[in-house]
């Protein structure tokens, strides 16, 4: 602790007396300051720092490949995501923590979020019914439930507009105080006055998965690729677009899949309507998009 409060005082007195400066130096001061700071309150630091900028580069600060770990499994699962593939992982976090190089949290965060290595946790897959709470409920994580919440409301085409008012509701449904049922959380968001109408635009982006397909599909040769379901013969249209939005070439579209290559898309969507045109399209809840229900939604 008197190490803690030496370095701020040191650094009050540093600054009071110190000379005009140049900015790359008063920079390489700050970066070499968050540095000690960091070091001087090391300790799993990155299960502790708030999951912002600062947090961040207080992190990055230790150049620790490990407690970044920490830090980027502490923000996915504050978005309902895992980490699937450690290895993938371990090359990633160097790029972030400062051994080779040193980012910002937003970056970090999209890349994450595209990353394939990188699941959908139950609260982003869990199906919208009585089963589906029940398996989120059964975790007690609050971000499951804040995920699951978000994505019951986008089925209604409603969105939260106060985040302290979700997060007070979420401990009476996801086990930290009760487990009640699929109906009741329900009856609970859409009726709550911060459960308002989406938009216009995030209400034509929540609706529109089946034209921004058929934008992808615009192509009129014929091609031949080799799937693992109904998209095995000569490719027409659809399945071109199929092929785009199949990443890996596994014959299936993953969420992941599906944010990364709308992400190049003109148009801009929001995570959001993206995860509500997954669901839409997912006709039968298996966590992946087929080819055949992917044509489906070509054709309506």
């Amino acid at each position: 602790m008197w190490s803690k409060h030496l370095l701020v005082v040191t650094f009050a007195l540093a600054v009071s007396a110190a000379p005009v400066v140049s900015f790359a130096e008063a920079e390489h001061g700050y970066m070499s300051l968050l540095q000690q700071y960091a070091q001087a309150t090391s300790g799993d630091l990155g299960d502790k720092v708030p999951l912002s900028e600062k947090g961040y580069q207080l992190v990055a600060a230790l150049k620790s490949d490990e407690e970044m770990k920490h830090f980027v499994h502490r923000l996915l699962e504050k978005e309902g995501r895992y980490v699937k593939e450690v290895a993938e992982l371990n090359g990633l976090v160097p790029f972030y923590s400062g051994t080779q190089n040193v980012q910002n949290v937003e970056n970090l965060k999209k890349e994450l979020r595209s990353a394939l290595w990188v699941a959908e946790g139950e609260g982003r897959t869990a199906p919208l019914n009585e089963v589906g709470y029940q398996k989120v409920a059964k975790l007690k994580s609050k971000s499951h439930m804040m995920a699951y919440s978000r994505r019951l409301l986008d089925g209604f085409l409603r969105k939260c507009s106060d985040e302290g008012a979700l997060k007070g509701v979420v401990p009476y449904f996801n086990g930290e105080i009760s487990v009640q049922s699929f109906e009741q959380l329900k009856k609970e968001l859409l009726s709550a006055p911060w459960a308002v109408a989406r938009d216009s635009e995030q209400v034509l982006s929540a609706v529109t998965l089946p034209v921004a397909l058929k934008e992808e599909g615009k192509v009129s040769e014929k091609i031949e690729i080799h799937v693992g379901n109904e998209c095995t013969e000569a490719a027409d249209e659809a399945t071109l677009g199929f092929k785009r939005f199949d990443v890996d070439g596994d014959g299936f579209i993953s969420a992941a899949e599906l944010k990364q290559t709308m992400e190049g898309f003109d148009q801009k969507f929001s995570e959001e309507a993206i995860d509500e045109m997954f669901r839409v399209a997912d006709v039968n809840g298996d966590g992946q998009i087929s080819c055949e229900e992917f044509k489906t939604k070509m054709t309506e």
